[in-house]
């Protein structure tokens, strides 16, 4: 493991203790950081927080899984075949040109404020990252290899199986490793502005109104937490997958 990644967050936080000890810092906008971890600690809170964490969880998952799978099949289809393209291509651009926060009225209007609009926005906007990197992924596979699998009368399936796939995968880890930090933000924004009573983005908003900032504080760390594992279970699946590909 790679100590020095974790070097300037921990002189952020000594540095962060020192102004909270010497007073320099209001303790009810930024209180130390031992006052949010105490937070973490007790069971009682935690409680909660691991529910709120354990739904924000399970709407991304499945957000997530949905994008993933509409992006990745649309994007091979365009990427294989220049008249799809040609079709999709001006409203791709369009939609992914409009930022997803434009589009939470349109998805309460249409779904109202409950999971199925939740669940659906995440899986729109973790769609479209997804769909664009297969997309050049699969486009930018080599033509040679392609055409002298065809040599061999490999089929269609054959043929994306060995070749258009594996050579895509750099490409198709990377949309999902931009799609799925996507897809979390939006989760914490739906959470605090659909109605949701639970989730890390409700406990967020809900602790921010009540100035409990130990508890937002915390929400907030633990946000990027899951975040940082998410992104880096990824990289060792990409890892995994492309091991043939590594050195």
């Amino acid at each position: 493991m790679n100590w020095r990644r974790f070097v300037f967050p921990i002189l952020l936080i000594i540095v962060w203790s020192i102004f909270s000890a010497v007073g320099w810092l209001n303790p009810l906008l930024i209180p130390s950081p031992w006052s949010i971890v105490k937070v973490g600690l007790s069971l009682e809170n935690w409680r909660g927080i691991g529910t709120d964490l354990a739904y924000s969880c399970g709407r991304l998952g499945l957000g997530f899984a949905i994008g993933s799978f509409v992006g990745l099949s649309i994007g091979v289809a365009m990427g294989r075949s220049k008249k799809i393209y040609q079709m999709l291509e001006f409203l791709v651009d369009f939609f992914r040109s409009i930022p997803v926060a434009a589009l939470f009225p349109l998805f309460i209007v249409l779904l109202g404020i409950g999971e199925l609009s939740k669940v659906s926005i995440i899986a729109w906007s973790s769609s479209l990252i997804v769909l664009i990197n297969t997309m050049y992924g699969v486009h930018s596979c080599s033509r040679i290899r392609q055409r002298f699998a065809q040599t061999l009368r490999a089929t269609r399936f054959q043929l994306l199986r060995t070749i258009i796939i594996p050579e895509s995968m750099p490409s198709i880890f990377a949309g999902f490793r931009t799609g799925i930090s996507i897809a979390l933000i939006v989760v914490i924004l739906t959470e605090m502005f659909f109605g949701a009573s639970s989730g890390l983005g409700y406990r967020i908003f809900s602790a921010s109104l009540l100035y409990n900032t130990e508890e937002m504080y915390f929400c907030i760390v633990l946000t990027g937490l899951l975040g940082y594992v998410l992104n880096q279970g990824l990289v060792r699946i990409e890892r995994y997958a492309l091991r043939w590909n590594l050195g």
